[in-house]
């Protein structure tokens, strides 16, 4: 016997509008991990969560280019707020 089986994963999770109230935030801590970054946003940005979430890349004073990796990733996903440390 032979089950189909469907698929109910709900939505792709929705970035935060700018007005509204988060179900969750995602703090990611960015220090010298250029080469990981595009991985780990895509990794959050396509979970599968019904609700809304915002994520806010918390960036300290990088030496490699994590900073320009971050604004260039917020160019094409706006639920990504970026905070960076000013030295």
């Amino acid at each position: 016997m032979i089950v189909a089986a469907t698929s109910t994963h709900p939505a792709r999770p929705q970035p935060l509008p700018t007005q509204t109230k988060p179900n969750i935030s995602i703090i990611v801590p960015v220090y010298n991990v250029e080469k990981y970054l595009v991985r780990c946003l895509d990794s959050i940005f396509t979970q599968n969560f019904s609700g809304t979430f915002e994520v806010i890349a918390v960036e300290d004073a990088s030496t490699d280019n994590s900073l320009k990796v971050l604004k260039s990733y917020q160019a094409k996903e706006h639920g990504l707020k970026v905070i960076e440390h000013g030295i």
